[in-house]
Protein backbone atom coordinates (compact mmCIF):
# COMPACT_ATOMS: atom_id res chain seq x y z
CA UNK A 1 0.00 0.00 0.00
CA UNK A 2 2.92 2.15 0.83
CA UNK A 3 4.58 1.37 -2.23
CA UNK A 4 1.10 2.67 -4.32
CA UNK A 5 1.07 5.50 -2.79
CA UNK A 6 4.62 6.74 -2.93
CA UNK A 7 4.07 5.94 -6.97
CA UNK A 8 3.96 9.12 -8.81
CA UNK A 9 0.96 10.10 -10.94
CA UNK A 10 0.98 9.15 -14.45
CA UNK A 11 1.88 11.39 -17.17
CA UNK A 12 -1.21 13.37 -19.48
CA UNK A 13 -1.32 12.24 -22.43
CA UNK A 14 0.00 15.05 -24.79
CA UNK A 15 -1.02 16.35 -28.42
CA UNK A 16 1.84 14.01 -29.97
CA UNK A 17 -0.20 10.91 -28.95
CA UNK A 18 -3.88 11.59 -30.85
CA UNK A 19 -4.16 9.80 -33.91
CA UNK A 20 -3.28 11.50 -37.03
CA UNK A 21 -5.96 13.38 -39.08
CA UNK A 22 -7.33 11.15 -41.73
CA UNK A 23 -5.93 12.25 -45.38
CA UNK A 24 -9.51 13.09 -46.85
CA UNK A 25 -10.32 15.58 -44.49
CA UNK A 26 -6.91 17.49 -44.78
CA UNK A 27 -7.66 17.27 -48.76
CA UNK A 28 -11.44 18.87 -47.98
CA UNK A 29 -9.99 21.09 -45.55
CA UNK A 30 -7.42 22.98 -47.84
CA UNK A 31 -9.81 22.53 -50.72
CA UNK A 32 -12.13 24.67 -48.90
CA UNK A 33 -10.45 27.14 -47.47
CA UNK A 34 -9.30 27.79 -51.26
CA UNK A 35 -12.59 28.24 -52.70
CA UNK A 36 -13.48 30.22 -49.75
CA UNK A 37 -10.69 32.74 -50.74
CA UNK A 38 -9.36 33.02 -47.29
CA UNK A 39 -5.43 32.04 -48.10
CA UNK A 40 -3.54 34.20 -50.67
CA UNK A 41 -0.47 34.43 -51.85
CA UNK A 42 2.36 31.93 -50.54
CA UNK A 43 -0.28 30.07 -48.08
CA UNK A 44 -2.30 29.65 -51.44
CA UNK A 45 0.27 27.94 -53.28
CA UNK A 46 1.07 25.99 -50.00
CA UNK A 47 -2.26 24.75 -50.04
CA UNK A 48 -2.31 24.02 -53.32
CA UNK A 49 0.76 21.97 -53.45
CA UNK A 50 -0.67 19.59 -50.34
CA UNK A 51 -3.71 18.64 -52.50
CA UNK A 52 -1.35 17.44 -55.38
CA UNK A 53 0.95 15.80 -52.99
CA UNK A 54 -1.62 14.01 -51.13
CA UNK A 55 -3.77 12.80 -54.55
CA UNK A 56 -0.57 11.75 -55.93
CA UNK A 57 0.09 9.79 -52.79
CA UNK A 58 -3.23 8.02 -52.99
CA UNK A 59 -2.48 6.95 -56.74
CA UNK A 60 0.54 5.60 -55.40
CA UNK A 61 -1.03 3.50 -53.14
CA UNK A 62 -3.98 2.56 -54.68
CA UNK A 63 -2.27 -0.50 -56.46
CA UNK A 64 -1.56 -2.14 -52.56
CA UNK A 65 -5.18 -1.81 -51.28
CA UNK A 66 -6.08 -5.39 -52.80
CA UNK A 67 -6.25 -7.14 -56.11
CA UNK A 68 -10.06 -6.95 -55.56
CA UNK A 69 -10.40 -3.38 -56.71
CA UNK A 70 -7.88 -3.67 -59.70
CA UNK A 71 -7.49 -1.01 -61.99
CA UNK A 72 -10.97 0.17 -62.00
CA UNK A 73 -11.10 0.14 -58.60
CA UNK A 74 -8.11 2.79 -59.05
CA UNK A 75 -10.04 4.85 -61.73
CA UNK A 76 -13.14 4.99 -59.62
CA UNK A 77 -10.93 6.65 -56.22
CA UNK A 78 -9.11 8.81 -58.24
CA UNK A 79 -12.47 10.17 -60.15
CA UNK A 80 -14.61 10.42 -56.74
CA UNK A 81 -11.53 12.15 -54.81
CA UNK A 82 -10.97 14.84 -58.04
CA UNK A 83 -15.45 15.27 -57.89
CA UNK A 84 -15.49 16.12 -53.82
CA UNK A 85 -12.34 18.79 -54.88
CA UNK A 86 -14.22 20.26 -57.52
CA UNK A 87 -17.96 20.08 -56.43
CA UNK A 88 -16.65 21.92 -52.93
CA UNK A 89 -17.52 25.43 -54.06
CA UNK A 90 -21.09 24.00 -55.40
CA UNK A 91 -21.96 22.13 -52.21
CA UNK A 92 -20.89 25.28 -50.29
CA UNK A 93 -23.04 27.34 -52.50
CA UNK A 94 -26.40 24.89 -52.31
CA UNK A 95 -25.87 24.85 -47.78
CA UNK A 96 -25.76 28.55 -48.29
CA UNK A 97 -28.85 28.69 -50.36
CA UNK A 98 -30.71 26.28 -47.42
CA UNK A 99 -30.04 28.66 -45.05
CA UNK A 100 -31.56 31.27 -46.53
CA UNK A 101 -34.78 29.16 -47.58
CA UNK A 102 -34.73 28.21 -43.80
CA UNK A 103 -34.76 32.21 -42.45
CA UNK A 104 -36.97 32.53 -45.09
CA UNK A 105 -39.34 29.72 -43.49
CA UNK A 106 -38.93 31.57 -40.36
CA UNK A 107 -39.98 35.23 -41.25
CA UNK A 108 -43.42 33.48 -42.98
CA UNK A 109 -43.98 32.15 -40.00
CA UNK A 110 -43.66 34.71 -37.52
CA UNK A 111 -45.68 37.14 -39.84
CA UNK A 112 -48.25 34.26 -39.51
CA UNK A 113 -48.52 34.05 -36.04
CA UNK A 114 -48.22 37.93 -35.66
CA UNK A 115 -51.53 37.84 -37.84
CA UNK A 116 -52.85 35.42 -36.07
CA UNK A 117 -52.36 37.43 -32.90
CA UNK A 118 -53.94 40.66 -34.43
CA UNK A 119 -57.23 38.75 -34.75
CA UNK A 120 -57.17 36.90 -31.50
CA UNK A 121 -56.89 40.58 -30.33
CA UNK A 122 -59.52 42.33 -32.84
CA UNK A 123 -62.07 39.08 -31.70
CA UNK A 124 -61.11 40.07 -27.94
CA UNK A 125 -62.49 43.68 -28.01
CA UNK A 126 -65.39 42.82 -30.70
CA UNK A 127 -68.74 43.30 -27.85
CA UNK A 128 -70.43 40.07 -27.75
CA UNK A 129 -74.25 40.48 -28.43
CA UNK A 130 -76.77 39.40 -25.42
CA UNK A 131 -78.09 36.00 -25.08
CA UNK A 132 -81.43 35.61 -25.99
CA UNK A 133 -83.68 35.16 -22.50
CA UNK A 134 -84.53 31.92 -21.24
CA UNK A 135 -88.12 33.00 -21.05
CA UNK A 136 -88.74 34.07 -24.27
CA UNK A 137 -87.21 31.11 -25.63
CA UNK A 138 -89.05 28.56 -23.52
CA UNK A 139 -92.34 30.82 -25.31
CA UNK A 140 -91.26 30.68 -28.13
CA UNK A 141 -91.08 26.28 -28.25
CA UNK A 142 -94.12 26.66 -26.70
CA UNK A 143 -95.86 28.42 -29.67
CA UNK A 144 -93.88 26.16 -32.20
CA UNK A 145 -95.06 22.56 -30.09
CA UNK A 146 -98.86 23.65 -30.13
CA UNK A 147 -99.38 24.58 -33.77
CA UNK A 148 -97.63 21.73 -34.62
CA UNK A 149 -100.06 19.65 -31.83
CA UNK A 150 -102.79 21.92 -33.21
CA UNK A 151 -102.30 20.06 -36.73
CA UNK A 152 -102.32 16.74 -35.57
CA UNK A 153 -105.41 17.15 -33.51
CA UNK A 154 -107.24 18.36 -36.90
CA UNK A 155 -105.82 15.85 -38.36
CA UNK A 156 -107.12 13.35 -36.06
CA UNK A 157 -110.68 15.11 -36.01
CA UNK A 158 -110.16 14.98 -39.90
CA UNK A 159 -110.18 10.98 -39.29
CA UNK A 160 -113.09 10.49 -36.59
CA UNK A 161 -115.38 12.64 -38.73
CA UNK A 162 -114.85 10.16 -41.84
CA UNK A 163 -115.51 7.66 -39.99
CA UNK A 164 -118.30 9.03 -38.44
CA UNK A 165 -119.65 9.92 -42.09
CA UNK A 166 -118.93 5.88 -43.01
CA UNK A 167 -121.07 4.66 -40.08
CA UNK A 168 -123.91 7.15 -40.78
CA UNK A 169 -123.81 5.93 -44.58
CA UNK A 170 -123.84 2.10 -43.42
CA UNK A 171 -126.94 2.49 -41.20
CA UNK A 172 -128.80 4.60 -43.50
CA UNK A 173 -127.85 2.13 -46.47
CA UNK A 174 -129.51 -0.30 -43.94
CA UNK A 175 -132.46 1.75 -42.93
CA UNK A 176 -132.96 2.05 -46.58
CA UNK A 177 -132.92 -2.20 -47.37
CA UNK A 178 -134.93 -2.44 -44.26
CA UNK A 179 -137.68 -0.10 -45.37
CA UNK A 180 -137.79 -1.29 -49.24
CA UNK A 181 -138.40 -5.37 -47.96
CA UNK A 182 -138.82 -5.29 -43.55
CA UNK A 183 -139.44 -9.18 -43.55
CA UNK A 184 -136.97 -10.72 -46.06
CA UNK A 185 -134.39 -8.59 -43.23
CA UNK A 186 -135.86 -10.17 -40.50
CA UNK A 187 -135.71 -13.44 -41.81
CA UNK A 188 -132.01 -13.45 -42.26
CA UNK A 189 -131.26 -12.02 -39.22
CA UNK A 190 -133.03 -15.00 -37.53
CA UNK A 191 -131.39 -17.34 -39.43
CA UNK A 192 -128.16 -16.14 -38.97
CA UNK A 193 -128.97 -16.53 -35.25
CA UNK A 194 -129.79 -19.98 -35.25
CA UNK A 195 -127.29 -20.95 -37.21
CA UNK A 196 -125.14 -20.35 -34.11
CA UNK A 197 -127.26 -22.90 -31.90
CA UNK A 198 -130.75 -23.25 -30.78
CA UNK A 199 -132.87 -19.77 -29.67
CA UNK A 200 -136.05 -19.07 -27.78
CA UNK A 201 -138.64 -17.01 -29.61
CA UNK A 202 -137.92 -14.49 -27.05
CA UNK A 203 -134.14 -14.23 -27.91
CA UNK A 204 -134.70 -13.93 -31.42
CA UNK A 205 -137.37 -11.43 -30.80
CA UNK A 206 -135.20 -9.06 -29.19
CA UNK A 207 -132.59 -9.15 -31.61
CA UNK A 208 -135.14 -8.05 -34.28
CA UNK A 209 -135.94 -5.19 -32.12
CA UNK A 210 -132.19 -4.21 -31.32
CA UNK A 211 -132.32 -4.40 -35.39
CA UNK A 212 -135.06 -1.89 -35.91
CA UNK A 213 -137.62 -4.17 -36.83
CA UNK A 214 -141.12 -3.32 -36.42
CA UNK A 215 -142.75 -5.58 -33.66
CA UNK A 216 -145.47 -6.46 -36.18
CA UNK A 217 -142.79 -7.85 -38.87
CA UNK A 218 -141.16 -9.53 -36.06
CA UNK A 219 -144.33 -11.07 -34.91
CA UNK A 220 -145.08 -12.21 -38.30
CA UNK A 221 -141.57 -13.73 -39.36
CA UNK A 222 -141.45 -15.62 -35.88
CA UNK A 223 -145.07 -17.15 -36.57
CA UNK A 224 -143.86 -18.15 -39.89
CA UNK A 225 -140.31 -19.51 -38.43
CA UNK A 226 -142.60 -21.35 -35.73
CA UNK A 227 -144.82 -23.16 -38.27
CA UNK A 228 -141.86 -24.65 -40.00
CA UNK A 229 -140.28 -25.69 -36.21
CA UNK A 230 -137.54 -23.74 -36.73
CA UNK A 231 -138.34 -22.43 -33.20
CA UNK A 232 -139.60 -24.79 -30.44
CA UNK A 233 -138.96 -23.31 -26.85
CA UNK A 234 -140.08 -26.87 -25.78
CA UNK A 235 -137.33 -28.84 -27.40
CA UNK A 236 -134.76 -25.97 -26.28
CA UNK A 237 -135.73 -26.36 -23.13
CA UNK A 238 -135.14 -30.21 -22.87
CA UNK A 239 -131.52 -29.28 -24.54
CA UNK A 240 -130.52 -26.95 -22.35
CA UNK A 241 -131.51 -28.74 -19.00
CA UNK A 242 -129.93 -31.81 -20.34
CA UNK A 243 -126.25 -30.17 -21.38
CA UNK A 244 -126.24 -27.60 -18.23
CA UNK A 245 -127.04 -30.67 -16.09
CA UNK A 246 -124.22 -33.38 -17.57
CA UNK A 247 -121.55 -31.16 -18.32
CA UNK A 248 -121.82 -28.02 -16.31
CA UNK A 249 -123.24 -30.07 -13.10
CA UNK A 250 -126.09 -26.67 -12.52
CA UNK A 251 -128.45 -28.09 -9.89
CA UNK A 252 -132.53 -28.18 -10.66
CA UNK A 253 -132.61 -24.45 -9.35
CA UNK A 254 -130.14 -22.81 -11.46
CA UNK A 255 -131.66 -24.70 -14.52
CA UNK A 256 -134.74 -22.80 -13.23
CA UNK A 257 -133.36 -19.49 -13.42
CA UNK A 258 -131.68 -19.84 -16.94
CA UNK A 259 -134.38 -20.91 -18.99
CA UNK A 260 -136.65 -17.89 -17.48
CA UNK A 261 -134.30 -15.37 -18.85
CA UNK A 262 -134.01 -16.63 -21.78
CA UNK A 263 -137.91 -16.20 -22.03
CA UNK A 264 -139.31 -19.72 -22.12
CA UNK A 265 -142.53 -19.89 -20.04
CA UNK A 266 -143.31 -21.42 -16.91
CA UNK A 267 -145.05 -24.63 -17.59
CA UNK A 268 -142.22 -25.40 -20.15
CA UNK A 269 -139.59 -24.71 -17.21
CA UNK A 270 -141.11 -26.99 -14.65
CA UNK A 271 -141.63 -29.96 -17.10
CA UNK A 272 -137.95 -29.83 -18.33
CA UNK A 273 -136.36 -29.26 -14.79
CA UNK A 274 -138.64 -32.69 -14.05
CA UNK A 275 -136.25 -34.89 -16.01
CA UNK A 276 -133.69 -34.42 -13.40
CA UNK A 277 -134.68 -36.02 -10.38
CA UNK A 278 -133.35 -35.78 -6.61
CA UNK A 279 -131.13 -39.07 -6.84
CA UNK A 280 -129.44 -37.95 -9.47
CA UNK A 281 -129.30 -34.11 -8.53
CA UNK A 282 -127.33 -35.36 -5.50
CA UNK A 283 -124.88 -37.89 -7.45
CA UNK A 284 -123.62 -35.07 -9.24
CA UNK A 285 -123.55 -32.71 -6.80
CA UNK A 286 -121.30 -35.58 -4.78
CA UNK A 287 -119.48 -36.08 -8.45
CA UNK A 288 -118.08 -32.26 -7.66
CA UNK A 289 -117.20 -32.75 -3.86
CA UNK A 290 -115.10 -35.20 -4.82
CA UNK A 291 -113.32 -33.80 -7.67
CA UNK A 292 -112.78 -30.86 -5.39
CA UNK A 293 -111.67 -32.58 -2.41
CA UNK A 294 -107.77 -33.56 -3.90
CA UNK A 295 -107.04 -30.53 -4.43
CA UNK A 296 -108.23 -28.86 -0.75
CA UNK A 297 -105.80 -30.89 1.57
CA UNK A 298 -103.88 -28.01 3.12
CA UNK A 299 -107.00 -26.74 4.01
CA UNK A 300 -108.06 -27.05 7.55
CA UNK A 301 -111.77 -28.22 8.38
CA UNK A 302 -113.84 -25.19 8.16
CA UNK A 303 -112.80 -23.99 5.13
CA UNK A 304 -113.06 -27.00 3.62
CA UNK A 305 -117.01 -26.84 4.72
CA UNK A 306 -117.10 -23.53 3.49
CA UNK A 307 -116.00 -23.45 0.37
CA UNK A 308 -117.48 -26.86 -0.68
CA UNK A 309 -121.20 -26.08 0.31
CA UNK A 310 -120.38 -21.82 -1.37
CA UNK A 311 -119.48 -24.43 -4.75
CA UNK A 312 -123.21 -26.07 -4.73
CA UNK A 313 -124.75 -23.47 -3.91
CA UNK A 314 -123.45 -21.28 -6.58
CA UNK A 315 -124.87 -24.57 -9.18
CA UNK A 316 -128.00 -24.11 -7.77
CA UNK A 317 -127.97 -26.98 -5.05
CA UNK A 318 -130.41 -26.66 -1.86
CA UNK A 319 -128.89 -25.66 1.70
CA UNK A 320 -130.05 -28.98 2.96
CA UNK A 321 -128.67 -31.24 -0.24
CA UNK A 322 -125.47 -29.18 0.08
CA UNK A 323 -124.43 -30.03 3.71
CA UNK A 324 -125.27 -33.67 3.77
CA UNK A 325 -123.34 -34.46 0.51
CA UNK A 326 -120.27 -32.04 1.98
CA UNK A 327 -120.86 -34.68 4.94
CA UNK A 328 -121.03 -37.73 3.18
CA UNK A 329 -117.83 -36.82 0.97
CA UNK A 330 -115.79 -35.70 4.03
CA UNK A 331 -116.40 -39.38 5.67
CA UNK A 332 -115.58 -41.23 2.89
CA UNK A 333 -112.63 -39.08 2.42
CA UNK A 334 -111.53 -40.19 5.72
CA UNK A 335 -112.64 -36.88 7.43
CA UNK A 336 -115.29 -37.20 9.65
CA UNK A 337 -116.71 -33.94 11.26
CA UNK A 338 -119.12 -33.23 13.71
CA UNK A 339 -119.59 -29.06 12.42
CA UNK A 340 -122.81 -30.73 10.02
CA UNK A 341 -124.71 -32.39 12.48
CA UNK A 342 -126.91 -29.61 13.17
CA UNK A 343 -127.95 -29.46 9.59
CA UNK A 344 -130.49 -31.60 8.03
Amino acid sequence: MDRLRDKPPAPARTDSRRKPEPRKKRVERAARDLASGELDGEDARFGGSCIRLELESDQAQAPHRGDSRGRSGKRRTQGAQDSRVTDLPSRMAAKQSQSARVADAESEQDAVVADLRSRMAGIEDKPVAPRQNRSEAAEADFVERDESSRGRRTGSTRRSGAKAAEREERRQRKAAEVARDPEAHAKDICLTLLTARPRTRSELYKALLRNEISPEVAERVLGRLDEVGLIDDKAFAEMWVRSRHTYQGMGRKALSVELRRRGVDNDTVAEAVAAVDEESEEERAGQLVRKKLPSMRSADEQTKIRRLVGMLARKGYSQGLAYRVVRNELANFGEETDLLDTFE
